[in-house]
């Protein structure tokens, strides 16, 4: 549910989807640039003919892209798999089961139980958000790809 397969097919040749991915792909530099890295739809990341790797915008993006471009006897496809990255739902459910164990700490320690309950529904509810804000991000990366490579899509 949470990662999703997809397929973009081209009338245009492996060759040309690999160069136009190619010239629409920066790179990600090797630095922290979370404060530096324009607020833009553009994809970052790497293509080569042995396939791409790619995220929108900021280095804080939840989710990637990455697969291959096929040649076909009528134009090319595009098989990919977009999903969220691997540290996002372990950091998701590590920092609101931390914030739980602090509002149960602070709940016991001042006897107010119903301060845990409200801790709890923040931690749910914020965990939810961010799973909802990576699956747009996950529409907007394949609108991105669809776009740049002047393809139509599918889910698979």
């Amino acid at each position: 549910m949470l990662n999703r397969q997809f397929v973009l097919e081209s009338p245009l040749g492996q060759e040309e989807l690999v160069a136009r991915l190619a010239a629409n792909v920066k790179p990600i530099p090797g630095y922290a640039t979370w404060w530096t890295w324009p607020r833009d739809q553009a994809l970052w990341g790497s293509a080569s003919n042995d396939g791409f790797q790619v995220q929108l915008g900021r280095a804080n993006q939840l989710v990637s892209a990455r697969g291959r471009i096929l040649g076909q006897q009528h134009g090319s496809r595009v098989s990919a798999s977009v999903g969220f990255k691997g540290w996002v739902i372990p950091y998701l459910v590590g920092s609101a089961a931390g914030l739980v164990l602090v509002g149960a700490l602070i709940s016991a320690y001042f006897g107010d139980s119903s301060f845990a309950l409200v801790v709890a529904a923040v931690a749910v509810l914020s965990v939810a958000l961010n799973i909802g804000v990576g699956l747009m991000q996950q529409r907007d990366l394949i609108r991105a790809l669809s776009g740049v490579l002047d393809s139509t899509g599918r889910s698979a």
